[in-house]
């Protein structure tokens, strides 16, 4: 951000759910050797993190292999990481991230931003360059730990399933009434000026959409400078889909209808 660094800018970062496979085991639950209501058992995850490498690299060859291309997947992720100092490691074994999404709502909600912030990195790290799996509450309650969370209550508080259902319908909401289908997107909101990244984007990217924030901003409403993510949520509620307005019919399809058995068989397939 150099050339941004003598225009010094505060600003806050909200944290919204989003599943990439939310069909993957362990919601409301953590990684045990024997299988119970409270348990889910490595046996139950469809494999490896690099193993999901492995069959996106032969679904979409086209992005491996070419001029200025990485040979496969793990290797194009790498590369990326080692550019911010990270090195990932792939035998981790996939697992839903409610739980850890749970959590990182409820800290956002109660804890200030440096802890939020914190809590957010220590799960990544554990996860990417330490092969744990998500959905483990002892690995969680030791991320919270590490961030200074306080844990009294806290391993209760996530066997209890509680703020699951409304994570779902948010999901949903954010899929179908906002229209983001992948991630990583980043919604920027400053005094009404709305602007998003979707997709991986180089450095560039960020500093074209904070460049335009130095620039004088257009007179709003209050009701036009809500979040563009507040917008979002507004236009989709009103509006909803052929089931209902408040997206609960599309959650309960994503995981555990027909839309959740039919990624879980792809998911186990080569593609």
């Amino acid at each position: 951000m150099e050339m941004l660094a003598d225009e010094p800018m505060d600003f806050s970062v909200t944290r919204l759910p989003f599943f990439l496979r939310p069909e993957l085991p362990g919601i409301n639950k953590t990684l045990g050797d024997t299988k119970d209501e409270r348990t889910w058992q490595i046996s139950e995850s469809p494999g490896t993190w690099g193993q999901q490498m492995d069959r996106y690299t032969k679904k979409y060859p086209e992005k491996f292999g070419g001029e200025n291309q990485a040979p496969d997947a793990r290797v194009g992720i790498s590369w990326q990481a080692s550019e911010v100092g990270l090195k990932f490691t792939f035998d981790q074994h996939m697992s839903n991230s409610m739980d850890a999404l749970r959590l990182l709502m409820k800290v956002q909600r109660e804890q200030s931003a440096n802890v939020r912030e914190d809590f957010f990195e220590v799960v990544s790290r554990k996860y990417f360059t330490e092969g744990r799996c998500l959905a483990d509450h002892a690995m969680l309650l030791e991320a919270a730990v590490e961030a200074h969370v306080p844990t009294d209550g806290l391993l209760q508080w996530l066997q209890s399933g509680e703020g699951t259902w409304e994570i779902q319908r948010k999901y949903a909401e954010i899929f179908y009434g906002w229209g983001y289908t992948s991630v990583p997107v980043t919604l920027v909101s400053c005094e009404g000026l709305d602007q998003h990244i979707q997709g991986s984007q180089n450095l560039k990217a960020y500093l074209q959409v904070f460049r335009r924030l130095l620039e004088p901003l257009p007179a709003k409403v209050p009701e036009q400078k809500l979040p563009i993510w507040e917008k979002y949520a507004r236009v989709a509620q009103a509006t909803g889909t052929p089931n209902g307005k408040d997206f609960s019919w599309e959650a309960q399809d994503i995981f555990f209808g027909a839309t959740a058995e039919d990624l879980r068989q792809r998911g186990q397939g080569s593609s």
